[in-house]
């Protein structure tokens, strides 16, 4: 391999960690580049272009963890941005009628919502609202499992649980907790999640 053939190779091999390390990847068995040189590469083909067979890489990528979201701001920036955003309820962490909730954790996507601007409905504060509906196999029969979330710019959270007859809709159960987003400290009820893109 000649100089300039060495240095594509290089230079892919470090642009290919720099873009790697950023997205979670290491190379190298230590996070080191290596770069292993084949003095047999293939005639004419320039060592890590288009296939050739001058420079391999021992590349380990790891998928990145989610990514807490610590308020209201935080999430808003992730959802426009087209990232997934996944809820997790501590139920106990809430308030439920001058009480602590049961000790139950729930957990949603926010796939479908909407958000609302300060004042556009009457509302003082900016919030989104978005909800999701699961058939569920109770002891008593099936029901709806219906979970709306409110979560407003101050960082409160109203989560509206209710069981829904399958057929009639008759509501079966309902209670309305009353929460925070956790800002990291696990103080909270709703824990907010950058889940990826």
């Amino acid at each position: 391999m000649n100089l300039r053939d060495r240095s594509i190779a290089l230079t892919a091999l470090f642009l290919g960690a720099a873009w790697g390390a950023s997205h979670g990847c290491t190379v190298g068995g230590a996070g080191t580049p290596t770069a292993i040189a084949a003095e047999d590469a293939d005639p004419g083909v320039d060592a890590g272009v288009g296939g050739g067979s001058g420079t391999t890489c021992n590349c380990n990528c790891a998928q990145p963890g989610p990514r807490q979201l610590k308020s209201y701001g935080e999430m808003m920036d992730a959802l426009l941005a087209g990232i997934r955003v996944r809820a997790v309820l501590h139920y106990a962490k809430c308030d439920l009628g001058g009480s602590p909730g049961p000790d139950a954790v729930g957990g949603m996507d926010i796939g479908t919502y909407e958000q609302f601007a300060a004042g556009v409905v009457g509302n003082p504060s900016a919030y989104l609202a978005t909800s999701e509906t699961k058939l569920i196999q109770m002891q008593s029969g099936k029901v709806y499992n219906y979970v709306k979330l409110k979560i407003s710019e101050d960082g409160s959270v109203t989560i509206s649980a209710q069981y829904l007859d399958p057929t009639t809709f008759a509501v079966k159960m309902d209670e309305t907790f009353t929460c925070k987003i956790d800002d990291g400290s696990k103080t909270a009820g709703v824990a907010l999640f950058a889940t990826g893109g």
